[in-house]
């Protein structure tokens, strides 16, 4: 099991159990669906864009029930949803058509996009890319993003990113077995400042199945499991990560620039 599934497939299994509707609901008690993290964000961002058809298409990645497909469907756009988890899209599903809106959802692992297929005016990640930690799985999504965004299209970010206030680097973490050398972060996390990475330990997760049970890219630092939980980058390291595979970003913003508009490089001057 991929370490990314394992994590939000049982968040939707603790959901379903405690018979909430979306992660707002789960996270922060009785809230509205209209409430996701990149909310604010979108009511801001999406007033600036400009596209030459009055409907839009949009995908949404990592869409979980479709918080923000909604908030896009509702704003005219014909929207499509991605999210790796087939409990979240019967969900997505149900409470569009109970709201009356038709909008597209599909099982989806953000990093086996097919490049072919239908292009998109608008795509949305919406706290999804900092779940992907590796280098070469954030690579497969970049690229087909670039390939999946039409040539005028823009890509709406929102990232978890790295905080300093959460880093300790003057406190470190050797590994006897292979002398590599970690950072704390999060007081009981590693973090390795060269690629971003943060691994969290098993330990800390609940139940004892998620503690027990195998995930891909687990490994053991003097004789602690520890399995990748983010990739915590900062605004700039960011952005240049999004310059590598074709985006300009013509805007940052939020107190830890966690927010981005992007287009393909060079498609707008204005």
């Amino acid at each position: 099991m991929k370490y990314y599934f394992r994590e939000n497939v049982r968040r939707y299994e603790e959901m379903t159990r405690m018979g909430l509707e979306d992660w707002a609901e789960f996270r922060y008690g009785d809230v509205d669906h209209h409430d996701f993290s990149s909310r604010e964000f979108l009511e801001v961002a999406l007033p600036k864009l400009r596209f030459g058809t009055p409907n839009p298409t949009a995908l949404e990645l990592g869409t979980g029930v479709g918080p923000g497909a909604l908030f896009l469907a509702e704003r005219g756009y014909r929207v499509t949803g991605y999210d790796l988890i087939p409990e979240a899209i019967d969900a997505a599903r149900e409470i569009a058509a109970a709201r009356g809106f038709s909008i597209r959802y599909e099982v989806m692992d953000v990093t086996r996009i097919p490049h072919d297929g239908e292009q998109f005016d608008l795509i949305v990640d919406s706290y999804c890319i900092n779940h992907i930690v590796f280098a070469e799985e954030r690579r497969a999504v970049f690229e087909s993003i670039k390939a999946r965004l039409k040539p005028d299209g823009y890509y709406l970010v929102s990232s978890a990113m790295y905080v300093p206030s959460r880093h300790t680097p003057e406190k470190k973490v050797v590994d006897i077995a292979t002398g590599k050398t970690y950072d704390v972060y999060d007081g009981d996390c590693l973090y390795e400042p060269e690629t971003d990475y943060y691994y969290e330990p098993l330990e800390n997760f609940p139940s004892e199945r998620e503690r027990t049970e195998h995930c891909e890219d687990t490994f053991v630092v003097n004789g602690k499991i520890y399995i990748p939980k983010r990739c915590y980058r900062d605004g700039e390291r960011l952005q240049a990560e999004l310059g590598i595979y074709g985006f300009d970003v013509i805007s940052q913003n939020g107190e830890e620039d966690e927010n981005s508009i992007c287009v393909h490089k060079g498609s707008k001057t204005d």
